[in-house]
């Protein structure tokens, strides 16, 4: 499958969505996949390389593609107006974000203009604002564990994509559920 992977955000980044969002275009590239993750351009002099940045052997399968930038208040539209043409192509069997504006306005484009998109969401702002401070006390949940419900809840939403069940797919990760919590 040929996913195309759009993260608004120069890179690579150091904080944990550029992780993230590194390692997830990895595993997927570990399953077969072939991966383009579209960002903005590293604001580093000289930009630096993001295998070497994460520490990790390069991959045939997984390609970072940045696109040209603008400073300023058009940077947002800018980036969105460079990754349209893609998304419309069809070029690609899916389409990956995190970003809710990106999603949106990629699953506009209509069903018949576009791959399907996911939507993987890391949080709901009320329910996490609610539960913040029973989380803090109760359970530590390792980047490991998280990682896999991640890369599973994504397994099935891509399934799912391949038999052609659904043209748009969010794919929220909560953590563990109470029965998968460690006793305390």
């Amino acid at each position: 499958m040929r996913i195309l992977y759009l993260a608004d955000t120069r890179f690579p980044l150091e904080r944990a969505n550029g992780i993230q969002t590194f390692e997830t275009c990895r595993a997927l590239a570990a399953r077969g996949h072939m991966v383009t993750l579209i960002v903005r351009p590293d604001t580093a002099d000289p930009p630096r390389d993001p295998w070497a940045f994460y520490g990790a052997a390069r991959d045939a399968r997984f390609t970072i593609s940045a696109t040209p930038t603008i400073a300023g208040p058009v940077r947002r539209p800018a980036y969105l107006l460079a990754v349209l043409p893609r998304i419309a192509s069809r070029t690609d069997d899916v389409v990956l974000t995190r970003d809710l504006g990106m999603a949106s306005i990629a699953v506009r484009l209509g069903a018949g203009m576009r791959p399907p998109v996911i939507y993987e969401a890391h949080g709901y702002a009320p329910a996490v604002s609610a539960e913040l401070p029973s989380m803090m006390l109760k359970v530590t949940v390792t980047t490991q564990f998280m990682n896999h419900c991640a890369a599973t809840a994504m397994a099935i939403a891509l399934s799912r994509i391949e038999f052609g069940k659904i043209s748009a797919s969010i794919t929220h990760t909560t953590g563990p559920q109470d029965s998968e919590k460690p006793a305390m």
